[in-house]
């Protein structure tokens, strides 16, 4: 069920998959709870909670409003209390603050330093089993860039040596460092990519002096923050991650790796892979035109990977586009393979030449399941005409204003959001049957001519997306 927690004007959104943002209490009266700790301006972060079965979300509450315009990394221990790590803005010193959770809420602490030189960005937290919280960032200075460990015995308040220390240097670059911690059995992994052409880690035993030598795992361009891993139940690491579009899955069991399975190609959001027990499902979206993602997942199954499958039809191209004119030969006329792309002027109806044209034309969407938006992009702009939007009730096709305002196909590209998420979905839509397709439609009906008539060349109900992030 898609549900809007909540809106962010921040550069990064969600921020980048490979940070961990979003978790759930595990044990004790609150077990279940989801918790989401995402920017809603460039400088504000806010934490924000939702208790099963997840058809409604808590009010949001500030973590900080003096966070720099770039993504925080988070964890949460088993108490359920929260660490946040983030750039601080104008100093862009990397700082953290601690989120006690007692009773059933979050409050915030003190913020503390943990670096105050240079410019320091992408952080990612880990607590061990000793109660040392960990923290892995990329410090830029003089022209370079390098991955910094430093760990705090005391809750974050305090860091290594001091806010002028700045601890141990595992990595240098060039141009960009990311990184994120992974723990199996007794190590502590930090995957990282350097100058967007090498993946690789290092490893500590928790009750070890020194990191290990580098393991390089892969070597090759278009490598960034295009990368994710996970720890199944019978503990072996997935990596996924996404070199210039092609998206591979790699596998460790604490001794040896696998080779490089290729899952998918023209990948163009990074991945988040997911165990759900001892099985591997990677998530990630492909571009199906500007601005549109659609978001799939593939699951590993024997020594490969199943076909790529859309996560929800809400967010995809639609199964059906129909174009109606009630006065010609052939009424309906399938659109449904045009609309999905967006290679130019070939969504209309051929007794017309026009997307919609006449008063009583019609625009019919359709999906196997409820949508909440349309993504229309037009060859040709629409002028002088007006349309009314309807879904099916059960017994008639009943009328409705989009949540996002009237759109009479006179502007491109827009957005036209049908209503905000799943909650807020007529609770009376029905699917019902169109020129033999049984779907939950949306009719879009000409109430008054058009003077200059539209021409379409993509309709999907696909998002930006242009971050994911996983439990």
């Amino acid at each position: 069920m898609l549900k809007l927690i909540n809106n962010s004007t921040a550069f990064y959104g969600t921020g980048l998959s490979l940070q961990k943002k979003l978790f759930k209490i595990k044990t004790g009266s609150y077990a279940g709870r989801i918790v989401a700790i995402y920017p809603t301006t460039p400088s504000t972060i806010m934490l924000s909670y939702s208790d099963p079965p997840y058809l409604s979300w808590s009010t949001p509450y500030h973590v900080t409003t003096n966070s720099a315009d770039y993504p925080a990394g988070c964890w949460m221990d088993t108490n359920g209390d929260i660490y946040v790590a983030y750039t601080a803005e104008t100093s862009l010193n990397l700082t953290h603050k601690k989120l006690n959770f007692v009773n059933g809420y979050w409050s915030a602490g003190n913020i503390a330093t943990i670096y105050n030189a240079d410019s320091n960005y992408y952080p990612g937290l880990f607590k061990d089993y000793y109660g040392r919280l960990w923290v892995c960032w990329t410090r830029f200075s003089g022209g370079t860039c390098s991955l910094h460990i430093k760990i705090s015995g005391d809750e974050g308040d305090t860091w290594d040596f001091g806010p002028d220390d700045e601890g141990l240097i595992l990595a240098t670059g060039q141009n960009s460092i990311f990184s994120r911690f992974e723990f199996l059995s007794t190590y502590l992994y930090c995957f990282y990519t350097i100058d967007q052409n090498r993946l690789a880690y290092k490893r500590i035993h928790m009750n070890g002096a020194a990191w290990e030598s580098e393991v390089e795992l892969y070597n090759g361009l278009g490598l960034g923050d295009n990368f994710h891993t996970s720890v199944s139940d019978d503990l072996k690491i997935a990596l996924a991650f996404a070199p210039e579009g092609d998206l591979f899955y790699k596998e460790f069991d604490g001794a040896v790796w696998s080779g490089n399975i290729q899952v998918d190609s023209d990948v163009s959001v990074a991945p988040a892979v997911k165990h759900n027990g001892s099985t591997a499902f990677v998530f990630y979206g492909k571009e199906i035109g500007p601005n549109q993602n659609q978001f799939y997942y593939s699951m590993k199954s024997g020594s490969g990977f199943t076909s790529p499958s859309s996560v929800t039809g809400a967010l995809a191209a639609f199964d059906r586009v129909m174009c109606y004119r009630p006065e010609a030969m052939a009424k309906y006329y399938d659109r449904s393979a045009p609309a999905a792309d967006d290679s130019g002027a070939d969504v209309y109806h051929p007794d017309s030449g026009k997307l919609l044209k006449d008063d009583g034309d019609a625009l019919l969407l359709g999906q196997f399941e409820k949508f909440s938006q349309v993504h229309i992009s037009l060859s040709t702009a629409g002028s002088g005409g007006a349309v009314t939007w309807h879904y099916w009730d059960g017994s008639n096709w009943k009328n409705f204003v989009p949540i996002s305002g009237e759109y009479n196909f006179d502007s491109t590209p827009s957005r036209i959001r049908l209503w905000q998420d799943a909650s807020d979905m007529p609770s009376d839509w029905q699917s019902s049957v169109v020129a033999g397709h049984s779907k939950f439609w949306i009719k879009v009906v000409v109430s008054s001519d058009f003077a200059s008539a539209p021409v379409g060349s993509q309709i999907t109900s696909a998002e930006d997306l242009p971050f994911v992030t996983s439990l």
